[in-house]
């Protein structure tokens, strides 16, 4: 901080002016490239929440679809024990 007032102390009102607005700018610049970082990461982190969701589902149907063929055989072999008993 003590080379800080050194280095400004030469300097013209003017001549901080300048540098303060240099300074501002270069502050403004990274802060909206820090926002924008942030913002990508909400919109990727928003993308993979909602395709981790599709996948759940994709399960869940999956699970479904195996569920409705089991009992679907299931079925069919019940159908076929009745044909036999029906036969004999």
């Amino acid at each position: 901080m003590d080379e800080l007032k050194l280095l400004l102390k030469p300097l013209t009102q003017e001549e901080l002016e300048v540098e303060a607005k240099a300074w501002q700018n270069l502050l403004k610049a990274k802060v909206q490239e820090i926002s924008d970082a942030e913002i990508a990461i909400k919109r990727k982190n928003r993308e993979t929440r909602k395709s981790e969701e599709a996948v759940d589902a994709i399960e869940k149907l999956k699970n479904l679809l195996r569920q409705q063929r089991k009992e679907k055989r299931v079925h069919l072999l019940v159908l076929q024990k009745q044909k036999k008993l029906k036969t004999i």
